[in-house]
């Protein structure tokens, strides 16, 4: 646009410029709604030209998506890559749910073999929360607790958290 002639017919360069974000440049359906909402304020309030017709662009379609989702066999392939205190940690997020910074701050006293639970502590939200404990683990646990000569519960959170920062330096 070189000259205010250009702004007559706004309605449908507006259109045009609109359906190219849609078609050409696959914005998002929010997005060609703040350039419209930004070009009829521009027409109306700052250049005080009314729009007489509606806008009639074709819209932006919302992008779907969907997620990704390891089914079981791949979940097994890729714990069983994994070796030694780092598997003990995937086992214990991938059986109970737990986000990593819960598993870094868990404790000994946190796990309760007779009821299969853990105790998260000062986890999101800083609330404490119960969560399932697998009852295939408890083995697992015990015969890394029963490797550990000098075992104390403050070693046991320091393992698992060089365990999650070992694993997080592979990836």
């Amino acid at each position: 646009m070189t000259s205010r002639e250009d702004l007559k017919d706004g309605e449908e360069k507006i259109e045009q410029f609109l359906t190219h974000l849609a078609v050409k440049s696959g914005v998002a359906p929010s997005t060609q709604n703040q350039a419209m909402n930004a070009l009829v304020f521009l027409y109306k309030k700052v250049l005080n030209i009314s729009l007489k017709e509606e806008i009639n662009a074709i819209r932006a379609q919302k992008k779907t998506n969907i997620p990704v989702v390891m089914i079981r066999e791949e979940v097994r392939q890729t714990i069983n890559y994994i070796e030694g205190a780092p598997q003990l940690i995937v086992k214990l997020l991938y059986g109970s749910g737990i986000r990593i910074m819960e598993a870094v701050r868990l404790r000994i006293k946190d796990i309760d073999y007779q009821m299969k639970q853990l105790t998260v502590r000062s986890g999101k939200g800083a609330n404490d929360r119960v969560t399932t404990f697998p009852g295939s683990m408890v083995p697992t646990i015990r015969k890394s607790f029963s490797k550990s000569k000098n075992f104390t519960p403050a070693g046991f959170s320091a393992r698992i958290r060089r365990s999650i920062f070992t694993l997080c330096a592979r990836t």
